[in-house]
């Protein structure tokens, strides 16, 4: 955004993420662990549940026209009884989860009516 105020542009389409905080009961967890290489990075998430953990990649880097790009490679879900615990921690992060709007907060107190940003959230 300083580099369109300092020519004199209009920001276009700057994206802006938000970010959710969760506190979790002692018996679910979840940890994230990022790997990174010369390719890009890989994210490895567990979700940590009494009845068993589910595990997820992300990787993402792997273009160099757009290092943001990213590409879910392993999903949560692999048989048919995770779709029940996958949809119980769901719904437990939908009660638990508090929105970070900070980055936004900024954002619009920077841009004030002289740009277009949107919000984002991946998957």
């Amino acid at each position: 955004m300083k580099a369109h105020k300092k020519v004199g542009s209009t920001p276009f389409n700057i994206q802006i993420g938000i970010g959710f905080d969760v506190e979790w009961k002692r018996e679910r967890d979840v940890n994230t662990r990022v790997k990174k290489s010369d390719r890009g990075t890989v994210s490895e998430t567990k979700i940590i549940t009494p009845q068993r953990t589910l595990t997820s990649e992300r990787r993402a880097g792997f273009f160099a026209s757009d290092p943001t790009l990213g590409k879910r490679t392993e999903y949560f879900i692999k048989k048919r009884k995770d779709y029940r615990i996958y949809q119980n921690y769901l719904e437990e992060w939908v009660r638990l989860a508090r929105p970070d709007i900070s980055r936004l907060n900024n954002a619009v107190n920077e841009l004030g009516e002289d740009g277009v940003f949107t919000v984002w959230n991946e998957d």
